[in-house]
């Protein structure tokens, strides 16, 4: 009676702890997937001497993937010629956009929020507008169910990906950064 008293305690314990720690690592993969886009989407533009864009994507696995509104669809990472934000496909391959990298739909459960659907990489690296999409992304926000919970010493369940100017990505993760940048989760 005393050894199933002990292990109905652990389980009780454990039990929360471990789905917590499943929804912070899904979370945190989605992000790092992110991130790896970002720095290839700037690495890209400065080596080929391209714009390069990174989109949200309903499509990311179409021969030509078109943008959309929500990151957690799925996201694309193209060479962009003309710098109109679309993948325009031509046989010749010195006019035609290659797409770099793709990502399919976040896991279930995670939603995103951003000021735009979009971020253009100059040749430079550094970020750029395109006028047919609007301004570019600054501040995306992936959360799940528990929004921006204190999950303990001010850490956040959400996580905030920050791209500056120069368009490197940073990662914030505490209450106050993700409510101060974006209002919190919806």
């Amino acid at each position: 009676m005393f050894t199933l008293a002990v292990a109905a305690i652990v389980l009780g314990i454990g039990i929360p702890n471990m789905r917590d720690l499943v929804r912070n690592s899904r979370i945190a993969a989605e992000t790092n997937d992110l991130v790896i886009g970002f720095h290839a989407g700037r690495s890209e533009a400065v080596k080929r001497r391209a714009n390069v864009t990174l989109c949200a994507s309903s499509d990311p696995a179409a021969e030509a993937p078109s943008c959309s509104v929500n990151f957690a669809e799925g996201w694309v990472v193209f060479v962009d010629r003309n710098g109109n934000g679309e993948v325009d496909l031509d046989p010749d391959p010195d006019v035609s956009d290659a797409v770099i990298e793709s990502h399919g739909p976040m896991r279930s459960g995670l939603n995103t929020t951003s000021e735009s659907n979009y971020f253009a990489f100059a040749a430079s690296g550094f970020g750029r507008d395109l006028p047919a999409l609007g301004a570019r992304l600054f501040n995306l926000l992936i959360c799940d169910s528990r929004g921006n919970d204190d999950l303990g010493d001010g850490r956040s369940a959400a996580r905030l990906l920050a791209i500056s100017s120069t368009g490197r990505p940073q990662i914030f993760n505490t209450v106050a950064e993700v409510n101060a940048r974006t209002g919190g989760c919806p």
